[in-house]
Formats: C-alpha cells, sequence, structure tokens
C-alpha cells in the first residue's frame, strides 16, 4: 500500500469514527437483558410508535440483547414479516424483513395482538423462573410470546433457563399467571 492510500484510508477511518459513523459504529450498550425495565418499555414503546395498533402478531421472541417480532402483513411475499428493535444511537426499529410461519403456525389462527398480552409481567416472570430453577448456572435464555399449540392455541409466555447441566423452562398465560414450571 502506497503511503498516500494508507494515508487517504486512516483520514476515511478517522472521518467516519469521528463523526458518529452510523449505527453501526456508536452502539449504545444495554443496560441490562431486553426483558428488564426500563429496556422492555422502551423496545415496546418503539413497537408501538412503529407499528399501527390493529398489527397482528405471531410471536415476539426477546433474548438477553436481541429481540424478534414476527408480525402478519399483507403487503409481505409470505404474508409475514419479522421485525428487530436494535439499541442503537439513532435507530430504534429496522425496517421489516422477511419473516415465516413456523410449523403449526397459520396465518389465519396464530396472530394476536400485544394488547391481549400482560406484557409488564414479563420482567417478574422472568425472577419467578430463575427462583424456581435455581440449579447451578441458571440463567435466563429466552422469553418468547406466542399462541400455544392446539388444540387450545391460547397466548403463553414461556421463559427458557438454561444451566450449567440443567435446563428449564415456566410457562404462563397471557396475563402473567404462571401455568407450569418445568425442569428438562
Amino acid at each position: 500500500m502506497t503511503p498516500i492510500r494508507f494515508l487517504a484510508l486512516a483520514l476515511t477511518v478517522l472521518a467516519v469514527t469521528s463523526c458518529g459513523g452510523g449505527p453501526f459504529v456508536n452502539r449504545v450498550k444495554p443496560a441490562g437483558p431486553v426483558w428488564e425495565e426500563p429496556q422492555l418499555s422502551t423496545l415496546l414503546a418503539a413497537y408501538r410508535q412503529r407499528l399501527p395498533d390493529k398489527t397482528r402478531v405471531l410471536e415476539l421472541s426477546l433474548r438477553e440483547s436481541s429481540d424478534a417480532l414476527r408480525v402478519r402483513d399483507p403487503k409481505a411475499e409470505d404474508g409475514v414479516s419479522e421485525y428487530h428493535y436494535f439499541n442503537f444511537s439513532g435507530v430504534q426499529l429496522g425496517d421489516p424483513g422477511r419473516g415465516y410461519l413456523e410449523e403449526g403456525e397459520s396465518l389465519a389462527e396464530s396472530p394476536f395482538f400485544l394488547g391481549q398480552v400482560a406484557l409488564q409481567r414479563i420482567p417478574g416472570l422472568v425472577r419467578t423462573a430463575k427462583e424456581k430453577m435455581s440449579f447451578e448456572g441458571a440463567k435466563a435464555f429466552r422469553v418468547s410470546v406466542k399462541r400455544g399449540p392446539p388444540p387450545a392455541r391460547d397466548i403463553q409466555i414461556e421463559i427458557i433457563v438454561n444451566g450449567d447441566y440443567n435446563s428449564g423452562r415456566l410457562l404462563a398465560d397471557s396475563q402473567g399467571n404462571v401455568l407450569k414450571v418445568e425442569i428438562l
């Protein structure tokens, strides 16, 4: 590399990083998992601001530092779009990507409205799951809100906890009432 090319590259890198460099350079480190407050409220506010109230949801999936919201979208190729919330400065909610239907899901029976779920109960449910599954290295891995299997197809909140040698799950109804705790 010639000295002039090296200098041009160095100046470009310096300019990009000193001017903010876009959302991927100035990533804001979350204060905690997205299922804890205030991260959960911020995430839900971003979804509510961007999507209409009548958006039909297939699944809200939360991991420690990421999420996915699969929604029914008549404009999408397969009828499903997927949104991701980013904790970057200046970026709240990404553009919709191509979604998918999981096995057993249908566009007619699976969707629900976020307003049907007591989402504010999720932080407490995660704490309960960790208390009930106090095995070695227990740590919440994923929170999922979606319809359960047939025949009931009720909306369920599922918290998966993984540990060093065990894993388990807490299952709650849409209002946050614990239905069962299983060590797997």
